[in-house]
C-alpha cells in the first residue's frame, strides 16, 4: 500500500492523540491488535495499564515502534497481515523494505484512526485530517459510536440499515460503514438551497469532507480465535461510489438511504451461515467492480422468499421484507439497480424482483 495517503504521520498521530476519549478510542484498538503480546515481558503490562490509565497509549506505540527497530521485522500488530519470520523463514530472504519509525506510525496510524464496525477495523484513506477528526469526534459526542470499544454502535447501524446485518463479514461491515456515512454526511453537511442536480450536490459535499477519486476504504478483519489471520482490503474509488448509489438519495427528501434498506432486507439471519457468506460476496461485487451480480442477487432473494414463505410466517402477522427502493433491470446488457417501489410479504403466494417497470 502507497505511504502517501498522508503526509505526516507523526504529526498526524499526535493531533489524533491529544484529545482524551481519541486516546480511550485508540487504546481500545490497540489492546485489540497486540493480542499476541499478553505474556510479553514488556509489552502485556502496557497492554494491562491501558485498561484503567489511557496515557499509556503513546507509551505502548512508542514500544511497539522501539520493538519493531530492535527486530527488523514487522509483526501483524503494526502490518495486519505479516508473518513472523518464526513461522515462515523464508520471508527473510526476500529481503523488502527494512522496517522504520516512519512506516510503523503509517500503520498504527491506520489502524487507530479507523472504527470498528462489527470484528472489523474501517477506515478511510486520501481524506482531509481535520475532517477525519470532525467525524470521529462527531460521533462520539453524539453516542453513535461506543468509546470504551472504539465501535460504531450497532443500534445506530441497525436505525439506518433498517434491520440485522452480518456485521463480522469484511465487505458488510464495509458496506454498512459507508452507508452509514452517507447518511451521516447529508444530515451533517449545510447545503444551498439552490442545489438540486445529484451530481452538483455530490460534488459540493466531496469538497466539504475532501473526498476525492483517491479516496480509499480499507477494511481489517480481526477474527476471534488465535488460528485465524487478520486480513486487510482495500476498497478504491469511494467517492465514485457514492456519487453513483447515493446521489439521488442526497439529492432526495429521503431521512435513509433507500439501498441501504435494500441491501439489508436481502439478509435471512435464521440462515445466516448461508445468508452472510453471499451476501458478503455480492457486496463485493457492487463495490470493488461496482456491478450488481445477478446470481448471487437471485439465490439472495430466493433463500429471503423461502424463509418468509414458510407455513409458520403465513397469514396475520407475517413478516414484511421490504425491499420497495430497488428493482434489477437490464440496460444494455448490463445489470444495475434502480428505483422503484415493491414490498414483499409473508402470506402472499409469490414472491418475485421486478426486472422492468
Amino acid at each position: 500500500m502507497s505511504m502517501d495517503f498522508i503526509e505526516r504521520p507523526d504529526e498526524a498521530l499526535r493531533k489524533f492523540l491529544s484529545s482524551k476519549q481519541r486516546r480511550v478510542h485508540a487504546g481500545y484498538i490497540l489492546r485489540q491488535i497486540t493480542k499476541q503480546y499478553t505474556t510479553d515481558e514488556r509489552i502485556s503490562p502496557l497492554r494491562e495499564d491501558l485498561k484503567n490509565n489511557v496515557d499509556k497509549v503513546e507509551e505502548l506505540i512508542n514500544e511497539l515502534m522501539i520493538r519493531t527497530i530492535e527486530e527488523q521485522e514487522f509483526t501483524a500488530s503494526i502490518i495486519p497481515t505479516v508473518v513472523s519470520a518464526d513461522k515462515a523463514r523464508s520471508m527473510k530472504m526476500l529481503k523488502g523494505e527494512k522496517p522504520s519509525e516512519l512506516t510503523a506510525t503509517y500503520w498504527i496510524y491506520l489502524q487507530i484512526s479507523g472504527v470498528l464496525v462489527g470484528g472489523n477495523i474501517v477506515n478511510l484513506l486520501y481524506v482531509d485530517e481535520a475532517a477525519r477528526l470532525f467525524f470521529l469526534d462527531q460521533l462520539i459526542n453524539k453516542g453513535a459510536l461506543v468509546l470504551n470499544k472504539a465501535s460504531i454502535d450497532k443500534n445506530e447501524l441497525k436505525k439506518v440499515l433498517g434491520r440485522r446485518f452480518p456485521l463480522d463479514r469484511e465487505f458488510c461491515s464495509a458496506f454498512a460503514f459507508l452507508n452509514y456515512f452517507a447518511y451521516w454526511v447529508k444530515n451533517n453537511t449545510q447545503m444551498p438551497q439552490q442545489l438540486q442536480d445529484k451530481f452538483e450536490i455530490s460534488k459540493y459535499l466531496y469538497k466539504s469532507w475532501t473526498l476525492s477519486e483517491k479516496t480509499t476504504l480499507t477494511v481489517i478483519s480481526m477474527p476471534a480465535g488465535k488460528k485465524k489471520k487478520r486480513g486487510l482490503y482495500f476498497v478504491p474509488k469511494v467517492s465514485s461510489f457514492l456519487t453513483r448509489w447515493y446521489g439521488d438519495y442526497w439529492s432526495s427528501k429521503d431521512k435513509y438511504p433507500p439501498l441501504g434498506r435494500f441491501i439489508s432486507s436481502l439478509y435471512d439471519p435464521d440462515r445466516g451461515d448461508e445468508s452472510g457468506p453471499l451476501l458478503n460476496s455480492f457486496l463485493y461485487d457492487l463495490m470493488l467492480n461496482n456491478r450488481v451480480n445477478g446470481p448471487l442477487l437471485s439465490r439472495l432473494v430466493t433463500m429471503r422468499a423461502d424463509n418468509v414463505l414458510t407455513p409458520k410466517k403465513r397469514g396475520k402477522g407475517a413478516e414484511t421484507v421490504d425491499c420497495a427502493p430497488y428493482f434489477l433491470q437490464n440496460t444494455g446488457g448490463t445489470k444495475r439497480l434502480s428505483g422503484v417501489g415493491q414490498q414483499y410479504r409473508g402470506g402472499a403466494d409469490t414472491i418475485s424482483l421486478n426486472s422492468s417497470p
